[in-house]
């Protein structure tokens, strides 16, 4: 199977993991849905930097894979930005938002 088609296969696996999340009732759902983005995860880690190094031009593969790996390490680092906002948000109201109603409020 081409490296394509198993990065087909991922985006198909982080939809259904996205969808399920969204749409959670019960834990077994939770749990498939977490097993289905974090393969997905895996799979797109392992997958995404050959495929980057395979289509660049030899004298561009070590930027364009160093790029890739400081861009999901930026994407971290705003992920943990944004989570320290979120519970100094918390801590400083006093009380606990449902996710969902934070959001509304924001989104004004």
């Amino acid at each position: 199977m081409g490296k394509k088609k198993v990065l087909v296969i991922n985006n198909i696996l982080f939809f259904i993991g996205g969808t399920l999340s969204t749409f959670v009732n019960n834990s077994a759902i939770f749990f498939f849905a977490r097993f289905c983005l974090g393969l997905g995860i895996g799979i797109g880690s392992m997958i995404v930097p050959v495929l980057l190094a395979e289509l660049a031009p030899p004298a561009q593969r070590g930027t364009i894979a160093s790029l890739h790996q400081l861009f999901v390490t930026i994407g971290i680092l705003v992920c943990g930005l944004v989570s320290y906002g979120f519970v100094t948000y918390w801590i400083m109201v006093g009380s606990t938002f449902n996710l969902g109603i934070f959001c509304l409020l924001f989104l004004k």
